[in-house]
């Protein structure tokens, strides 16, 4: 259905998302396939090989998009936590209508996922709905690193130099999650205004110094390359330099730390490129190929460093 393209086959496999007797992987890469049902990727998503599908027809694709936008109630309607952070993508990514009461509600409920939070807020932000600063001011009380986190980014959309400030307390707080630490440093090397890249510059020479803890070094890195400035890129170059040296597990003993599992399990099971659950499985819960190991209860069996190593070394 999805190769094929047309509105037909999008209300096929957007019966299988609405249909609560399936699994819940089956609903997600459902959902995941009208994600991409307008920019398809050029690898199938079923074996991985490369087989591009080509450009959808704009017609066929619009067609795809009303018949969306008049299910909106059925989608809103889905209860499981599980699919209705991909609702809200799927509702961002073809503009879909909606009442933005709805989304503002969802950013002030505990019982939403964090990841159900932070959609909400981004879309809200995204659109620019007059509900935004209400829904940002709310998600700053949250006590979900992830839900402040995303409040602290939106913040910085709306109002880039007084966000400034904000993230740069949060980033010099020892006290804080990595989470919250390591998206202030990333957001910092996404605004152009002198006073982020103080803030960045400060934080480079921390680097050069190795005073940096190793959870938020990789985003150090990650902020002077992406703001493109000459000073910056010099840091990060140097610091890369003296581990040049260095054998492969040292160079990378950054990866150890800072990591966020949620987004690992996503780019596990649906990353495009990646493709792991061709060869891998992770017992009854995520299914998969088995070229690979069965990757079920792998951190009780190995530790951090025999994982990394097997990931940047895995003939060693």
């Amino acid at each position: 259905n999805f190769r094929l393209g047309d509105l037909e086959h999008a209300q096929r496999v957007f019966s299988l998302v609405i249909e609560p007797g399936l699994g819940i992987s089956v609903r997600k890469e459902a959902l995941a396939a009208l994600l991409d049902w307008g920019s398809p990727g050029p690898r199938d998503r079923v074996t991985g090989f490369w087989r591009p599908v080509g450009t959808r027809d704009a017609a066929v694709l619009n067609r795809v998009k009303a018949f969306l936008a008049e299910n909106i109630p059925t989608l809103l309607g889905i209860a499981d936590e599980q699919l209705q952070t991909d609702v809200v993508k799927l509702i961002e990514r073809y503009q879909l209508p909606t009442d933005d009461a709805i989304f503002e509600s969802w950013v002030a409920d505990p019982a939403k996922s964090p990841a159900s939070q932070t959609a909400a807020l981004r879309m809200l932000t995204i659109r620019q709905s007059p509900r935004a600063s209400t829904a940002i001011k709310a998600a700053l009380q949250s006590d979900r690193p992830h839900v402040r986190a995303e409040a602290r980014d939106m913040f910085a959309i709306l109002n880039p130099p007084d966000a400034v400030g904000m993230l740069a307390d949060l980033v010099n707080d020892e006290l804080a999650s990595v989470v919250e630490r390591q998206r202030a440093l990333a957001t910092l090397g996404r605004l152009k205004l002198d006073s982020a890249d103080i803030v960045l510059k400060t934080w480079g020479d921390r680097l050069q110094a190795d005073k940096v803890p190793d959870a938020l070094i990789l985003d150090v890195l990650e902020a002077a390359d992406g703001r493109g400035l000459p000073e910056l890129k010099q840091l990060a170059a140097s610091f890369r330099e003296s581990l040049a040296s260095k054998d492969i597990l040292t160079r990378n003993r950054m990866s150890l730390s800072g990591g966020d599992g949620e987004r690992g399990r996503e780019i596990f099971q649906r990353h495009r490129f990646g493709q792991c659950v061709r060869c891998h499985k992770v017992g009854l819960e995520i299914t998969g190929g088995n070229a690979g190991p069965d990757l079920q209860h792998v951190a009780g069996r190995h530790d951090r460093a025999s994982l990394l190593q097997s990931l940047v070394d895995p003939n060693a």
